[in-house]
């Protein structure tokens, strides 16, 4: 009973640590991807907002919705086009 469940162990062990190396080699490999790769890589903007959409999340969720308003100061910064998220660019409609 004993080497049973030690056997248990040792397989949840290694369970749990190629999952938590896979995540960590997808997240690497597809922020690399949309850095370098992409076609959007090449529109200025944050880094952090090109990589992941936690960016928008975050001042979406926990700045309740000032998004709207960093893509604006994004807009300021970076220029008429400028990388908002991990999929899409923004255009400035103002500067027309």
């Amino acid at each position: 009973m004993a080497f049973e469940s030690h056997v248990a162990g040792l397989l949840l062990e290694h369970y749990a640590t190629t999952i938590f190396t896979f995540f960590v080699a997808y997240g690497t490999i597809l922020g690399t991807y949309r850095l370098v790769f992409s076609p959007l890589a090449n529109f200025p903007g944050p880094k952090i907002a090109a990589a992941t959409g936690w960016f928008e999340f975050y001042h979406d969720y926990f700045r309740r919705g000032k998004y709207v308003f960093e893509i604006k100061k994004m807009h300021d910064k970076y220029g008429e086009f400028s990388s908002v998220d991990d999929r899409t660019w923004g255009l400035c409609n103002i500067c027309f």
